[in-house]
């Protein structure tokens, strides 16, 4: 029983993390921590293991991408406004 509940929250939490663009492996380990009572080290160690496959494919499809956007003009102003938008952010939280 537990296995399928199991996988029947990562679906959610997939499901989640493709609709709103992010956010799965705070959930994830919350989920797995409250509700299952895993410690954070296996809980941590395991989010890390079933995004490992997602990880690899955005790494071998990245470069094809920024290929693409590197023909388009919208590269110009992303490049400087993700530098300011890191350097706001850490300063925020230097203070």
């Amino acid at each position: 029983m537990k296995i399928f509940l199991l996988g029947l929250i990562g679906l959610i939490i997939g499901t989640f993390v493709i609709l709103f663009g992010g956010g799965g492996a705070a959930i994830y380990l919350a989920i797995l921590t409250g509700l299952f009572g895993l410690n954070a080290a296996t809980a941590s160690s395991t989010s890390l293991v079933t995004a490992l496959p997602s990880l690899i494919i955005g790494a071998i499809i990245a470069p094809r991408l920024a290929q693409i956007l590197a023909k388009t003009k919208i590269t110009r102003y992303m490049k400087p406004t993700i530098g300011f938008l890191l350097v706001l952010l850490g300063v925020k939280s230097l203070l």
